[in-house]
Parts: structure tokens; sequence; C-alpha cells
């Protein structure tokens, strides 16, 4: 279950503060309050609303997965649904909920484990029992079988040859090579055929403590009654076991530059390269994310104009951003027809170095502070969607939307011209194409004849 939690409606997922700081008469806010067990709670009351959303996001991801057990984090994702204390198994979860009408999903990612769940606010009380049983007490049976779904999983994203086709797990794994953070969400076949309970039951123990949980609950439920029955569900633990779960420190590679060229059973070309900035504080992210927005977000914006629109030469281009402690990675992903990918690393390439020079970013500011002002305006529109942001804001310490909105706004197209040189006037960190065998033949018999004609 690698796909992403619920999808926010911003391109940077960090949050502007409560819209609702200056409360009307009878407007609804969202309360945040600490449970017995110390579990975060974020609750966003909705007097009029039929529906129910909750969700809970765990301090753990695949950085956490220790060295040689790639995928540990996320197979604990997938055996919290086979069965619990209260429930035999996975058949007996899912006819419950199926009964209530209600439905919950879960993700892992390098940093977090998100669960969520959704249904009738007449069921809410049931619902809330339901996902703090298959947090808190898993029986972590059966194995084996659970083991076999992974290995599908991990099999869909390999070529023929048995490597991994998604681009972003080769970008992670050459930025950070042998390190938890380089290795697949998934983990490998190896790995996760090696697990044991005994492991399943540590690793659980460990980071799947209700001080590590953050809660998010929307619906039209009594705040009183929601603190009571979470702190009657949430086992509270040993003072000294409330612990800050601290990850230790992992380092982007020193190399300059990385190429890798991966065979892929397609005829599309996927092209994936990352920039990487240490040493970023606060307002160098801002500015990142910024940038990102500037170059893909609309087909106005600068790489989708030139590159689709006007060259023609991509289907879909987009932009990404990871921070990890001091670090900033700016992504570009690209996909285009194998006749095409060498016009297309040509121009993207000469698009890039222009911005370095001559400022080209006017317009896509102007309409990017439109878009967020109105982003910000209509965020409060969807409950969940406002009280998922307020979570990853209280999750991150990068940046909050406010933040993000306020540099936005005040900010010239000149200003981040010492961003692009620090980015753009070098080769990027790492650089990944994704392509079918007999096209890398192709292009490495062409490289090489054009190396030896400059010999010559």
């Amino acid at each position: 279950m690698k796909e992403k939690s619920p999808s926010l409606p911003l391109k940077t997922h960090r949050v502007l503060q409560s819209p609702f700081s200056k409360k009307e008469e009878g407007e609804s806010k969202i309360i945040s309050f600490s449970l017995e067990s110390s579990a975060k709670v974020f609750f966003y009351p909705t007097p009029h609303f039929q529906s129910f959303f909750c969700c809970c996001l765990v301090g753990v991801g695949s950085a956490d997965d220790p060295v040689g057990k790639a995928g540990l984090a996320h197979f604990v994702e997938h055996m919290l649904f086979q069965g619990n204390a209260h429930f035999a198994n996975h058949l007996a979860i899912f006819r419950y909920l199926d009964s209530l009408a209600s439905e919950v999903n879960a993700a892992t990612s390098h940093n977090q484990t998100s669960y969520w769940m959704e249904g009738a606010n007449l069921h809410w009380k049931e619902n809330i029992k339901t996902l703090t049983q298959l947090l808190f007490f898993p029986t972590f049976e059966p194995l084996e079988k659970e083991k076999s779904v992974v290995h599908q999983e991990i099999q869909s994203e390999l070529n023929y040859e048995g490597e991994i086709t998604n681009s972003e797990d080769w970008i992670y794994s050459l930025l950070w090579p042998d390190q938890p953070l380089g290795q697949p969400i998934f983990g490998d076949v190896k790995s996760v055929a090696s697990f044991q309970k005994e492991e399943l039951i540590g690793f659980h123990s460990q980071f799947y403590h209700p001080a590590n949980c953050t809660f998010g609950v929307v619906g039209n439920i009594n705040q009183k009654e929601l603190k009571e029955h979470l702190n009657a569900l949430i086992p509270a633990k040993k003072k000294e076991q409330n612990l800050k779960f601290l990850r230790k420190k992992q380092r982007v590679t020193q190399a300059l530059h990385l190429e890798k060229k991966v065979g892929y059973d397609s005829a599309t070309v996927i092209c994936h390269r990352a920039y990487s900035l240490e040493g970023a504080n606060k307002k160098t992210k801002i500015e990142v994310e910024i940038l990102a927005n500037l170059l893909e977000s609309g087909f106005s914006s600068y790489l989708v104009r030139n590159l689709r629109e006007d060259l023609g030469l991509v289907y879909e281009i987009s932009t990404s951003t990871f921070f990890y402690e001091d670090y900033a990675i700016l992504s570009i992903r690209g996909e285009t027809a194998a006749e095409n990918y060498q016009s297309y690393q040509k121009n993207l390439n000469l698009l890039l170095e222009n911005l370095t020079r001559t400022n080209f970013l006017d317009w896509e500011l102007e309409i990017l502070k439109k878009k967020k002002k109105l982003a910000q305006e209509t965020l409060q529109e969807n409950p969940k969607f406002y009280l998922l942001n307020v979570l990853e804001e209280n999750f991150s310490d990068h940046f909050t939307f406010e933040e993000f909105l306020s540099l936005l706004l005040s900010s010239k197209s000149e200003d981040f011209a010492p961003l692009l040189q620090s980015i753009f006037s070098s080769k990027p960190k790492v650089e990944l194409v994704l392509a079918a065998k007999e096209a890398l033949k192709k292009w490495a018999q062409e490289e090489k004849k054009q190396k030896g004609k400059k010999e010559k």
C-alpha cells in the first residue's frame, strides 16, 4: 500500500494556519489536544455534516528500516490489516467495516505511515474504535500469505532483469546509496522473505507508540465525548516510554554527478533528474518549493509551456520537492518518446541554463500568486483536506503554507536569481533514464561515434 494518502489540493503540502483564527459566531475551527497516552489529536467539528473522517499519522517510514531489512515499515503497515486481538483475520475486519459502510486504507512513505477511515457520522465511535484496534493490537499473523502479496507488489515495479522501474525509487537509491532512505519503500524480495514475527513485534513496539501518533478527526461530534472515547481506547504507556523518536542523519552522496540508464519494457522514455542543495534553511526550502511551482504548475508554466505546448516533446512533465533535515531536493521528471529523447534533453538543458542568465519567470510568478491566494481562500471549504494540511504542518518542521504564501507574495522574480544559479549552473546531482534496451544501445553507439569525432 505505497499509494499516497488522500490528495491535497496544493502542490506544496506545507500548511497555512487556520483560516478560522478570526472566529465568527457559530463558525468551526480546528481544536488540538493531547490524550492521557500522549497521542496528539486535531479535531475539526462539522455540526451539519453527516459524514465522518478519521486518520492517524505515525512517525515511522522507510527511513527507519534497518539496513538489510528494506520494506519493514511497509510490511508492518500491511500486517495491521491481517487481524488483531479483536478481529480474527482480515475478512472479519473488512466485513465489519462494510457493514458500517466505512472505508479504510493506509500508505507508507519515507518518513511516515498514514492510516485513514471514513464513513457515516452515525458510526464515528465504531470507526475510531476499529482504527485504534488496528494500530495498537495486531497479532502479526499470517506472515507467509502477506509476504506473497507484497512480493506481487514488488514484482509489479521490476523490469525483465529484476531491476526497479519506479523512477522515484531509483532517484532515492542514487541520492542515498546504502542507506535506509535509498532503499525501496516496498523493500525487495530477499529482505521481505527474511522478516520474522519477532522483528515485526519489536519494530511495532518501538514506533507505534501513542506519543509517536497524531490523530485527525472531522465530524459532527462533541469534543468532550471524543476525548473520553479516545482516552478509553488508546493504551497509556509508562511515562519513561514517551520518547521522541530520532532517526540517524543520512547523507546525500558526495559524487558531483551520477548518471544511470536502465532497460525499461516500454516505448516511453522516462527522464528523471534531481538537484540537491545542502545547508538549506527554512527560507531556502520555501524558495525551492516556489521554484518547483514556477517551473511546473499548469499549462502556462515554464517547462510545460515550452516543452509540451510549444515543442511537443513531452506528454507529461512534473516537478517535485523533498526536504530532509538541511537538504532540499528538486526533481524534474519527463516522459517522452524514444525518438524525442535527445531533443528533449537538449532543450530542457537549454531552458534551465537560460534561467540562470535571464529572468523568464515574471509571468509565472504573478500567476502563481493568484493561484495560491485562491487556494488559501478555498481550502477551508473542504474540512478533510484542510485537516490533512494541518496534520502535515504539525508533522513536519520545514515550513507552513502561511510562511510559503507570505514569502511568495512578497517575492519578485529577480529574488530567485541566486537560487537559480546555485541549482542549475551545474549538472544535477543524479540523472536517471528509463528506456527500452534497444534505444539505450543505439544512444550508446551514437555517443561513441560523437566522442570519436571530437578526438580526431
